[in-house]
Parts: structure tokens; sequence; C-alpha cells
């Protein structure tokens, strides 16, 4: 947590299944404490005292080099 207080950047590199592409998201982690917020993520009865939320402030694809050269999508290259 000391760490999103003292540098709230984060990027997010999702992985788009089937294509040799990232989608990259750049944001700004923030605390959340809003109850009703909270409430929804409860599991087993219990809700979390704490979150971790992101604002968006930049998104696009990426193409993604290091995935093509790595044939992570096809299934001959996986090990059995």
């Amino acid at each position: 947590m000391v760490i999103i207080l003292s540098n709230p950047r984060i990027g997010l590199l999702f992985l788009i299944l089937g294509l040799e592409e990232t989608l990259r998201v750049n944001e700004k982690a923030v605390l959340v404490k809003d109850e009703e917020l909270l409430s929804q993520m409860e599991v087993r009865g219990k809700v979390p005292v704490l979150a971790i939320g992101v604002k968006v402030e930049e998104c696009f694809i990426h193409r993604a080099k290091a995935f093509r050269r790595s044939k992570l999508w096809d299934p001959t290259s996986w090990v059995n």
C-alpha cells in the first residue's frame, strides 16, 4: 500500500487471446474505502476493508513482437 501512496502510476498489459497484440492500459491506482462499493465485493460473508481502484488515463493496442517470436498461440510449440 505504501508504494501506491508514494507512486500511484501503474500499467497493465492484457493478452488478447489468439492475436499477436496486447492491450496496454496506463493508469493511476487509488485506494477505495467506499463501503457501498466494497460490499459488492463480498465473498463468503467477508467484505474487504480496502480495495485498489484504477483510473484509466491511456489505453492502446500494442504490437507484441515477443509473443510472435515465442509462438505463444501456436499449439505445436507447447510443451506436453
